[in-house]
Formats: C-alpha cells, structure tokens, sequence
C-alpha cells in the first residue's frame, strides 16, 4: 500500500506486502520486501534494500518482516534485513533514527528511538540497540550484543558483549567503559 503523499523517485522496487506509511520518500533505486511496515516521514535514499531475506542459513522463506517507525533517514547502501522464524520473524526500528550509508542491522534486531548508526556500523543477528545510542563508524557488533541507552561507541570499536548504558566505550581488545556521556544524560 502507497498512500499519495509518497514520493517515489525512479527505479524503486516496492513488494506486495509493504505497507508505507504518510509522507515517506524513497529517493531512488531503493528496494523493499518482504512483509514491511513503514511508519510516516521516512526518507530512503538510493541503493537502500530494506525487509531483504535474512543472512541466516536456517531461513527457509518464511513470511517475516521488518517494522520501521516514524521520521527516519535512511542513508544510500544501508541494509535491513527481515526476522526469522526462530528469532521472532520480526526485525524493528523505532522512530526520529539516523542510519547512516552502508549500514547493515541482521535479522530480528531492534532498535530503539532517536538512535544514530554511522557509516559502516554493522549490527549481527539479534542485536538490541536502545533509544538514543550511537554506533560510530565501521563498527561491527556481535550477535545477541546489547547496546545500552544513550551509549556512544568510538570509531572502529568491535562490540563483542553487552555496552552499558549512558557510557563512551571504546575498544582496544575487549569492551571497556572509560565515562559518563554527560552530554546525553
């Protein structure tokens, strides 16, 4: 479903089952599968391919899907792939989130409100990233890793456990807290 507000640019491919909410852009050469709900005001930018089947082996096709909230942007490149059957079948994003170019967010992974994912983050299989958190750039997270609220990761920081909450982490070999983000508290 299309309401007329939409603005669809050239070369967008746009499943039977997505459902898209007001207002949404798709700038052009976007992709959109799978069972897909998009709130209003999203803005998807070029080569975006969104509800694609999940990395996952034991994906045999099922009807899974991803759910995205209301005003993000949706940089060029980024990737999201729909659930799994094992994992819930659902892969969400919440609203007011910056997903910046060639970000990858895996199969039946959750993302809260007013995050920022930069360039390159790329988030396994069933990662939670909680409301306002930031990933910086071309960091990978492991699978089942949790992002805590409000937690800003240094550039390049391979997340292999659980972030806490409110911190900066930075990585040299393992995840370590070295202070409050006083800016987002």
């Amino acid at each position: 479903m299309i309401p007329a507000s939409c603005r669809i640019g050239p070369f967008c491919t746009i499943g039977p089952n997505v459902v898209l909410g007001e207002d949404c852009e798709l700038v052009s050469h976007v992709v959109l599968d799978g069972h897909s709900k998009f709130g209003r005001g999203n803005t998807i930018y070029s080569f975006a391919c969104l509800g694609i089947p999940p990395q996952d082996l034991k994906y045999a096709g099922e009807p899974t899907g991803i759910e995205i909230g209301d005003d993000n942007s949706i940089r060029e490149y980024v990737t999201i792939s729909r659930g799994t059957a094992n994992g819930g079948g659902l892969t969400r994003v919440g609203s007011g989130c910056l997903i910046m170019a060639y970000t990858h967010i895996g199969h039946d992974s959750r993302i809260g409100n007013g995050c920022i994912l930069t360039n390159g983050s790329t988030l396994a299989g069933h990662v939670t990233v909680e409301d306002y958190a930031t990933t910086s750039a071309l960091g990978p997270v492991h699978q089942y890793c949790t992002i805590g609220k409000y937690a800003y990761l240094g550039g390049g920081t391979t997340v292999t456990q659980d972030v806490l909450p409110f911190s900066l982490t930075c990585v040299e070999r393992n995840n370590h807290a070295y202070g409050l983000n006083k800016v987002g508290l």
